[in-house]
């Protein structure tokens, strides 16, 4: 008897024991997002699943749910981008909506207690008709952002949001080469559905070619980490440059594809809004100040460097002591020398070539040596250009003679961590 009475109490507290909500998944934050839409779309935020004391802003401003863009939006512009962080609990979205025939840039970023949304956080742009940005790449898929990230290039979210940080840093001195900011070969950047830098775009510079001014006052905070899709949403605040109107900054919710420790895709949306625009709600970055990350890139910069410089004098030792196996390994497997000589391309032709090419009897071994100076190292992520000059000499009764100029151009790659010759053409001195 005395079993049986535990065993329905033990029921009857179960019963009245509300089951805790578990955390929202990939599909169910897809679906927030889903639902959010179609609330927004009918003007009934009464169809939302709100969290006691929702907080909804737009434009940082705090507002009632329903209030601002909820009022007068008529249609969906057929775009959306998703940004899920699973660990936070945040499902983030780029979209294009309507407001009669105007296109309206809207980011949202919906942050999630229990299943439910605890918070609303919006940025809008409306697309002016004669504006100089205007949403002509908005109506396909963003290339690169649903790729997958490859497994054995996959970075932990504390690097992930490490690589993107490196990109306000690029803003706030005005240049991403000393940043330096890692962008990847096919990086590109689209802004409020424009390109303006990188791959894909016909009529502007690369990602390190572009001309930036100084944002001295950028501030930047991390809304989302889609870990599982590779890509960090930062908010930012680019600061008063006087360019963007009296009084007047540039806010947006940009995105950063990121893996391999490079960023391959941007996209922004962004609003000008008044320069004291605060964002209002919490990093995720633990650490409030990007200045460690600056000088952590900087310091991962000067290394790049010298270990370059390194190969580059590895090269002419290598030549010096014959030991071509060595010297090939200096390339990598598709690597490629060219020179007056001759183009050898992989490390089994070149070894070859340069054993052809010192067979040379009246050049033995000990008795020439090669001067390397004028490095010119630019660090561009995984991939970086040098350029060099050289002298070979060849000992003559004791004493050096020069005999051979010239400079050398580089391609370089990082494999495995380790710095390689990608091309290296030897040029005359000219």
């Amino acid at each position: 008897m005395f079993k049986r009475l535990a065993t329905l109490l033990a029921v009857c507290a179960l019963q009245a024991t509300p089951a805790l909500a578990a955390d929202c998944n990939r599909a169910c934050l897809t679906g927030l997002i889903t639902k959010y839409v179609d609330a927004l779309l009918a003007h009934k935020p009464a169809q939302l699943a709100l969290a006691p004391g929702v907080r909804f802003t737009e434009d940082s401003q705090e507002l009632k749910p329903g209030g601002g863009l909820w009022k007068t939006v008529t249609g969906n512009g057929g775009f959306r981008q998703d940004y899920l962080d699973v660990r936070e609990q945040i499902a983030a979205a780029h979209l294009v909506l309507l407001e009669g025939r105007q296109p309206v840039l809207y980011s949202v970023v919906l942050h999630v207690r229990d299943g439910r949304i605890g918070g609303i956080e919006t940025l809008v742009e409306r697309v002016a008709p004669n504006g100089r940005f205007q949403p002509t790449e908005l109506g396909k898929p963003l290339p690169h952002f649903n790729d997958a990230v490859p497994a054995e290039q996959r970075e932990s979210r504390e690097m992930m949001i490490r690589t993107a940080l490196a990109y306000p840093e690029g803003l706030r001195i005005g240049n991403f080469t000393d940043a330096p900011t890692p962008f990847a070969q096919e990086a590109y950047r689209i802004e409020n559905g424009t390109y303006t830098a990188g791959v894909g775009c016909t009529r502007c510079a690369g990602m390190y070619q572009q001309k930036i001014m100084q944002h001295p006052d950028v501030k930047a905070s991390v809304a989302a980490v889609d870990e599982d899709n590779g890509v960090v949403l930062l908010w930012m605040n680019f600061g008063d440059t006087n360019s963007y109107g009296a009084g007047k900054a540039l806010v947006t919710l940009e995105a950063f594809k990121v893996w391999g420790g490079e960023i391959h895709a941007v996209n922004a949306f962004f609003a000008t809004l008044p320069v004291s625009t605060q964002r209002g709600w919490p990093s995720l970055d633990a650490n409030d100040s990007p200045s460690p990350v600056f000088i952590e890139l900087r310091l991962r910069r000067v290394e790049d460097e010298k270990a370059i410089e390194r190969l580059l004098v590895e090269y002419g030792r290598d030549v010096d002591n014959r030991d071509f196996a060595a010297f090939a390994a200096l390339f990598a497997n598709d690597g490629e020398w060219q020179g007056a000589q001759g183009s050898y391309k992989g490390a089994k032709d070149i070894q070859a070539g340069m054993e052809k090419m010192f067979s040379d009897p009246s050049i033995p071994r000990g008795q020439n040596f090669h001067v390397m100076s004028n490095f010119s190292i630019e660090v561009q992520g995984e991939h970086a250009t040098a350029s060099s000059r050289f002298i070979f000499y060849k000992m003559e009764a004791g004493k050096p003679q020069p005999e051979v100029a010239g400079r050398y151009e580089d391609l370089l790659v990082r494999v495995g961590g380790v710095w390689k010759f990608q091309q290296r053409r030897a040029l005359p001195p000219g």
